[in-house]
């Protein structure tokens, strides 16, 4: 290789691929200006690593969090259809989204005023969403299943606002807000356990609407 390269894995670790004549220095540097970045990214591998263990330990019991609501794990969990590399409440998840990101896709389109060409499910980890602008291409994360439908339109606003405006700067913070304008909110519901939020709703303690 000629450059250096830093990336994070799924398991949250971060892994740096040096050339041969690249100095020990030299790579130092590389990661100490590159730190935020690392701590940011490790952070939200872990959060998420922690909602989805959070929701399979519960869906091991009674209840498992699904669209934000405490549901029977048995109720839900025989008919999902299992596949090599999924755990039952995994294909539950990515069978959910598959059937309702069609309906909220079409509609949120209308409301942004752009479409994707194409909206594909992912067993994602490391992220609720990703866009690639030049393709119009946007995926959408399975777990989202597990918490409020809210969460979902959010994530979906969001991934369509890149095909509008690809960065992060004030331009994209502008038009979700105006697109929807309870993205902070319902973000700050991703950094919590879905069976958290679950529990929170059916006690009175947590206002979706």
């Amino acid at each position: 290789m000629k450059n250096l390269n830093l990336r994070i894995r799924s398991d949250a670790t971060a892994v740096m691929s040096i050339p041969v004549a690249a100095s020990r220095d030299a790579a130092q540097r590389f990661i100490d200006r590159r730190v935020i970045w690392i701590l940011k990214h490790v952070d939200r591998l872990e959060r998420i690593s922690a909602a989805r263990r959070c929701a399979h330990a519960d869906g091991a019991g009674e209840l498992i969090a699904l669209w934000g609501e405490p549901v029977k794990a048995k109720e839900v969990l025989r008919a999902a259809s299992v596949g090599p590399r999924r755990t039952r409440l995994d294909a539950l998840y990515h069978d959910e989204l598959v059937r309702a990101l069609p309906l909220v896709a079409a509609r949120i389109e209308t409301v942004v005023g752009v479409r994707a060409r194409t909206w594909r499910v992912r067993d994602m980890t490391s992220r609720w969403g990703s866009c690639t602008p030049a393709t119009g291409a946007i995926r959408i994360s399975s777990a989202l299943a597990a918490f409020p439908p809210a969460c979902l339109d959010c994530v979906v606003t969001h991934e369509l606002i890149h095909l509008i405006e690809p960065s992060h700067k004030a331009r994209f913070h502008k038009l979700l807000d105006r697109h929807f304008p309870r993205n902070r909110i319902v973000r700050s519901w991703l950094k919590r356990s879905p069976m958290e939020i679950a529990r929170a709703r059916s006690a009175g303690a947590l206002d979706l609407d």
